[in-house]
């Protein structure tokens, strides 16, 4: 769940990120004859608190999640989760030479790794997810016995989620939800959401009419996974939201170049 809120604060974040403070004050509120001396103290400062190198490195950043973005690096994210230092120091000698990324700091180099591992991860569960209710589906007695479980939580109010009265501390509720787990994720650790999401797709296999349950798990399951799957080069572009000192000195100048003492913090 943690990770589903700090999704929807990236995605959040991301189309906000455009909304930058004024770069300098208005310098129309001088008097007219102090207007040349006040763009000069303005320019000098901005240079000094390196804004436009912050620029910079937040150009050559996007370009680099642009790059991550086709997979290229998908594959190498156990190596990188190993020793992050050291991926990044090779890295920068080898792919970001070519790519012409050798200046990107590497603070940013790390945090966009960072979040490809994430990304990476959630699309490893979600294959893993419809694999694992794909092989459900093939097997006739343990979707007899789990047809029961469904039924027997249809009964106690589990799927009635606008109903108040439901017990959800029902212990009913905890073991039928592990047993699923058990007979369909063993061994797979995946997070109980996913378990909870099986447990309501399964139900809709067996709830459609009129086609095949594997005509049902297509259409609930594998088609919608695969939606999915596909939209993750466009998911990964518009969730890119980073919390560092040069997207601070970008979006807030006023506070971050001018009341802020940011070179030390270099």
């Amino acid at each position: 769940m943690d990770l589903l809120l700090r999704i929807v604060d990236q995605y959040t974040y991301a189309n906000e990120r455009e909304q930058c403070q004024q770069v300098v004050p208005d310098t129309s509120d001088f008097e007219s004859h102090l207007q040349p001396y006040a763009d000069v103290y303005f320019e000098s400062k901005l240079k000094e608190k390196k804004y436009y190198f912050a620029i910079e490195q937040i150009h050559l950043h996007k370009k680099f999640d642009g790059h991550l973005a086709s997979g290229v690096l998908d594959g190498c994210m156990d190596e990188f989760r190993s020793s992050k230092d050291d991926f990044v120091k090779d890295l920068v000698q080898d792919e970001m030479v070519r790519m012409q990324l050798s200046d990107l700091h590497h603070e940013l180099i790390k945090l966009s790794l960072e979040r490809r591992d994430e990304l990476v991860n959630i699309q490893h569960q979600v294959i893993t997810y419809s694999e694992c209710l794909r092989t459900l589906i093939k097997n006739e007695p343990l979707k007899r016995q789990l047809g029961a479980l469904v039924k027997e939580l249809e009964e106690k109010g589990f799927f009635n989620t606008a109903n108040n009265s439901v017990d959800w501390e029902n212990k009913i509720f905890s073991e039928r939800v592990d047993k699923f787990n058990n007979e369909v994720f063993t061994g797979r650790h995946l997070p109980k959401y996913y378990v909870i999401r099986g447990i309501i797709d399964y139900r809709s296999i067996l709830m459609r009419k009129g086609s095949s349950q594997q005509a049902a798990f297509s259409e609930v399951v594998d088609e919608v996974c695969d939606r999915w799957i596909e939209s993750c080069e466009e998911f990964w572009m518009e969730t890119s939201y980073y919390e560092h000192l040069f997207y601070d000195i970008v979006r807030r100048p006023l506070e971050q170049v001018f009341t802020t003492d940011t070179v030390s913090r270099y």
